[in-house]
């Protein structure tokens, strides 16, 4: 069966298109990191990585650390 929505928004539409976009930027940049941190995981043979990133980041947000954690 195909999965139904992960959540619904009601409300004014400029208002649910910032939710929304908001939603969608944090959901889609914690998945590309999911995803970068597997694929350099799958390419180096499960020998330790380390991640560096929080050095970059423009706010102090463990979201990246635990996304590429996951990953």
């Amino acid at each position: 069966t195909t999965p139904g929505p992960v959540i619904k928004i009601r409300g004014a539409l400029y208002q649910c298109q910032l939710v929304e976009s908001a939603l969608l930027n944090i959901i889609n940049r914690n998945s590309i990191i999911a995803t970068r941190a597997s694929l350099l995981h799958d390419a180096i043979d499960g020998a330790p990585l380390a991640a560096f990133g929080l050095r970059r980041a423009s706010e102090i947000s463990l979201g990246s650390a635990r996304s590429a954690y996951i990953g």
